[in-house]
């Protein structure tokens, strides 16, 4: 008895920790500074592994693994003040979401049950991984702005970030699309209304701390795109102080103020789904607490009505 009560304990614990420990992951994935050492020998092996990996969700976890590469290698190039670097950089770290988008746009053709609810769980991790990949190309963007490349040397490059954010805002709605596409086809195998189906895609967000990752990425990616405009501002009194021309860096100045702004549309979006979620949870919990209450009044009139109380119960 004493050795199942001690099983038990360690079990509750473990339940407790878990969530704590894919969080503190979660968070070092996101507040990832992009200061690992990369060389095309490191990246060639990881495009090696990527050639014997036939699972295409693998395959999309170790491309974006390798964009994530790409992307600390514009970052050097940058601080060196290579912009012909820097550009392949960007340009092979694009590719690689192209690939992403290529592979997500064909993994959802399951069938029977079982497969649907793997796609399923899969769509919601492959967006988590996405969000995470946003909040590297924010930090990037905040690096960028700090580092040794002049406003016309960043201009030349303007375009290849533009680009970049285009392919993610892409790679978004596409796996949108998929899951919806996926939950259609889970509610007409199993015969599940959609609000069967959203909760169950609410226990698998949940399950994955998708709701907490939304809410780090997008302070990473307000506080991330607010210190890159700081800056620019910051040089632009500079640079007249000097005499010198500010219409790159007004340019530049125009880009990140975009970039606040759609980090602020995200971050308002998140709250407000955040608010939705509680006010249907509470409201869930009120539809129990009613029903219990309901149920206790029909079996006080008959026994009858009791079992068929239940009977509904069950059913819902």
């Amino acid at each position: 008895m004493k050795t199942i009560s001690i099983l038990m304990l360690v079990m509750a614990l473990s339940l407790t920790i878990m969530p704590v420990m894919v969080l503190a992951q979660d968070a070092t994935e996101i507040s990832d500074s992009l200061d690992e050492s990369v060389s095309g020998f490191k990246i060639g092996l990881k495009q090696l592994g990527l050639a014997f990996t036939f699972n295409q969700e693998k395959k999309i976890d170790k491309e974006l693994d390798i964009a994530r590469l790409r992307l600390i290698q514009a970052k050097v190039a940058a601080e060196n003040g290579n912009t012909g670097a820097v550009q392949k950089a960007l340009e092979a770290h694009n590719r690689l979401l192209e690939k992403v988008h290529a592979r997500v746009n064909i993994i959802d053709g399951k069938s029977d049950e079982n497969a649907i609810r793997a796609s399923l769980s899969n769509m919601v991790a492959l967006e988590k991984a996405i969000e995470v990949h946003e909040a590297r190309i924010a930090k990037f963007n905040e690096i960028l702005g700090s580092g040794n490349l002049t406003d016309e040397q960043m201009a030349k490059i303007e375009s290849r970030l533009e680009l970049m954010q285009n392919k993610t805002d892409d790679l978004k709605q596409l796996q949108e699309q998929k899951q919806e596409r996926v939950k259609t086809r889970l509610m007409a195998v199993t015969e599940m209304t959609e609000e069967e189906a959203d909760a169950e895609i609410q226990n698998l967000e949940n399950a994955q701390n998708l709701g907490e990752v939304r809410k780090v990425v997008a302070e990473v990616r307000l506080q991330a795109a607010e210190k890159a405009l700081e800056k620019l501002k910051a040089r632009v009194s500079v640079t007249e102080a000097n005499g010198n021309n500010v219409s790159a860096i007004l340019a530049r100045i125009a880009n990140a103020e975009q970039r606040v702004s759609e980090a602020k549309s995200f971050s308002e979006r998140i709250r407000a789904e955040e608010g939705n979620g509680n006010q249907a949870r509470t409201e869930t919990d009120g539809n129990y607490d009613s029903g219990s209450d309901n149920s206790g009044s029909s079996s006080s009139e008959s026994s009858g009505n009791s079992n068929s109380g239940s009977g509904n119960s069950g059913n819902n």
